[in-house]
């Protein structure tokens, strides 16, 4: 294990260090394993570890203020936090300190391995069910998935979407302009005519900014304009897909742009909510992006909570995938 990444872990459950520990050990170095935040901080500053995992209720000093002190002395560590508070105020106050996880402890076998090894490339990872509220389906239908900034999500967008045309599959995709075009652009140097893959009904887009207005007409919105902007297409995307066997893979950036204009929750989760409507009907998946710096603030919390109850489940953005729509 002396070429794997070092872990250094916090937690003032001796029980609990003994498990993390076993179950880390085959996949990182664990450099140390310390019961308070206070040695956490000089074990931090003597061994560099690449990460570091804080509980964030500790005697003396918890996990949220080692995390501050971390970032005060500039650490190059990347910090995600296990712990058992499923409250939404301790999430969006991990995310404004800068962890790059939130792991459950009571899903600490399945998550935190995932969690360490997202964060080590600068991406994010929330535990699914760490959410109040959220619905406890590991499958379903309206996947939330957070990416660290809207680019990441388009580079993904791109990236599956050129997968499923070159395979002959479908793609429904409702992104801002930029989106749209940075896809476009992606898939152009990829080699893909992605008109061609239009003109022959299996690729999809619309552009947020084009239905914002008529969607927008009234505050609370009414919901209904975007179902009927939607529902014609969709129900001939769907009929292809099933005619052909073929998967139906759909992407949303709307909550994101929505929240991005100033939007709060009483406008976005009633257009979020179009997509549970749709989709028992049509048997589909959506997959809709948010860049957690929406997010990341306790002013947001409300927004953050109710928005991930809208959706059936909350998963890091690497099981972006066509195989799952």
């Amino acid at each position: 294990m002396s070429g794997s990444p070092t872990v250094l872990i916090a937690d003032d459950h001796p029980a609990m260090l003994q498990t993390a520990s076993d179950v880390l050990s085959p996949h990182f170095k664990v450099v140390s394993a310390v019961k308070d935040g206070a040695a956490a901080l000089e074990m931090a500053a003597r061994a560099n570890p690449a990460l570091i995992v804080l509980d964030i209720q500790m005697p003396g000093l918890d996990g949220f203020r080692a995390a501050r002190e971390l970032a005060e002395r500039k650490s190059p560590s990347k910090i995600v936090f296990l712990t058992g508070q499923e409250d939404d105020d301790y999430i969006s106050e991990a995310l404004s300190l800068g962890a790059r996880g939130y792991v459950m402890k009571r899903r600490l076998h399945s998550d935190l391995v995932s969690a360490l090894k997202l964060a080590l490339n600068d991406q994010f990872f929330i535990s699914p069910h760490a959410f109040a509220g959220t619905h406890k389906s590991e499958t379903g239908g309206h996947v939330l998935q957070f990416y660290p900034d809207e680019m990441t999500f388009f580079r993904h967008v791109s990236d599956v979407t050129y997968t499923a045309l070159d395979s002959g599959e479908l793609v429904f995709a409702f992104l801002s302009r930029k989106g749209i075009i940075f896809v476009g652009q992606r898939l152009h140097e990829r080699g893909l005519d992605y008109t061609d893959a239009i003109a022959a009904g299996r690729y999809w887009v619309f552009s947020v900014e084009g239905v914002l207005s008529t969607v927008l007409r009234d505050i609370p919105p009414d919901a209904r304009c975007l179902d009927g902007l939607f529902r014609a297409c969709l129900k001939r995307a769907v009929a292809r897909s099933r005619d052909g066997n073929r998967r139906l893979t759909i992407f949303s950036d709307l909550m994101s742009t929505l929240l991005r204009e100033g939007c709060g929750y009483e406008v976005a989760a009633p257009i979020e909510a179009v997509w549970n409507e749709l989709i028992p009907e049509h048997a589909c998946t959506v997959y809709c992006g948010c860049p957690v710096e929406q997010l990341g603030g306790r002013a947001s919390r409300e927004t953050l909570s109710r928005i991930c109850c809208e959706h059936c489940n909350v998963i890091r953005h690497d099981h972006l995938a066509p195989s799952s729509s």
